[in-house]
């Protein structure tokens, strides 16, 4: 999808990885989400409701951070990100359920100091 959307604006591509933090015992809800560069977005009344303490949350993020780096590697080989400094930054996520990954995605790219 995203490239289709960077085709369409003649726009260079590149990726933020970002991953979603999943309720142990109901993976598919997400209770979160982790990006690049240490970002973490938690939804504060899923982690309540599924009454997830901090051992739990931080067991799933360690997990997903291994992930987060094992993409990172094989997504950009090696390669640096196309700065953002003073761009405009479009951000696609192919599949927004409960927002967590988008939010992520944003604070990862808003960090980098894009324009809009």
């Amino acid at each position: 999808m995203a490239f289709e959307v960077a085709k369409a604006l003649q726009a260079p591509l590149d990726v933020l990885v970002v991953r979603k933090l999943g309720v142990p015992f109901q993976p598919e809800l997400a209770f979160g989400a982790i990006g690049e560069d240490g970002v973490r977005v938690l939804n504060d009344g899923v982690v309540r409701a599924a009454s997830l303490d901090d051992e739990d949350v931080q067991a799933v993020e360690r997990t997903q951070r291994i992930e987060l780096q094992r993409r990172v590697e094989r997504f950009r080989r090696g390669r640096d990100r196309i700065p953002l400094t003073g761009r405009i930054a479009v951000i696609v996520d192919d599949g927004i359920a409960t927002g967590a990954t988008a939010k992520a995605g944003c604070q990862v790219a808003r960090a980098q100091g894009p324009a809009r």
